[in-house]
């Protein structure tokens, strides 16, 4: 994975560019390899040990330039599930889908996964993954297997996912965004709640669409900024991001 923009350096760049990408990369292996194993998208509890066994992510030491850094996926020894598949694949198989968002957006991505939940997993975490355009502004992978490298722009997204399925909104008019702390409300029930505890103390309950619970997890009792849509009178979410710094 390599990096350039105004916050990175030859060889170094800031931990908090660096470490949510690296996140975000390991948990599209991890959903793609449970997706290619056919098992159906989880959304509570751990994923199965043999994922995280067989797919770990590592990585190696950072190469100079803008910024570069080596990232190894795991072999499965066996094949302990059915439909599990090599690692080779699941890397091919990111590749294809960054691509195909990148040419086809959603609607090709979403035709091509067949599962409206990985497929709003997916598009949730390569706007995690892709520029921001202010510190980074440049993101490409590259993987190499045999003789036969590939390299790959990662695209902005510019829009929020459709998560699982959901009605788009497209009228900036429509959203509502609320910046607070993130706190969990329900995660027993078949639709995932948040609450969002405001400056003032005033706390906003939102829906996480299916698929974009990966997005929301690591932000546990950060303060955020979440973009929300309404629906049936209660507020679905469309984006989050943490707020670094003091709040405004």
């Amino acid at each position: 994975m390599s990096l350039a923009g105004p916050a990175i350096a030859a060889g170094i760049a800031p931990s908090s560019v660096i470490i949510p990408r690296l996140e975000g990369l390991q948990i599209l292996a991890f959903r793609t390899a449970e997706r290619q194993a056919g098992v159906e998208y989880r959304t509570r509890g751990r994923r199965q040990q043999k994922i995280e066994q067989d797919y770990e992510m590592f990585v190696g030491e950072p190469r100079a330039g803008s910024f570069a850094i080596s990232i190894c996926i795991g072999e499965p020894k066996q094949m302990s599930l059915p439909g599990m598949v090599k690692s080779e694949s699941v890397v091919r198989e990111v590749f294809e889908c960054f691509d195909l968002l990148a040419s086809a957006g959603e609607s090709g991505l979403s035709e091509h996964i067949g599962a409206p939940a990985y497929t709003a997993n997916f598009i949730a975490l390569a706007r995690k993954i892709a520029p921001d355009g202010d510190s980074v502004r440049w993101v490409g992978l590259s993987s190499f297997f045999g003789r036969t490298p590939r390299h790959i722009e990662v695209k902005s997204v510019s829009k929020a996912p459709e998560a699982g399925g959901e009605k788009p909104v497209h009228d900036s008019e429509d959203l509502v965004r609320i910046q607070g702390s993130l706190r969990w409300a329900d995660a027993t029930k078949k639709m995932e709640l948040v609450r969002i505890v405001d400056s003032e103390g005033h706390a906003h309950q939102v829906r996480v669409p299916l698929g974009m619970d990966d997005i929301v997890k690591p932000h546990w009792l950060d303060e955020v900024l979440v973009t929300a849509f309404r629906e049936r009178g209660s507020l679905v979410l469309k984006n989050i991001e943490p707020v670094r710094g003091p709040a405004k």
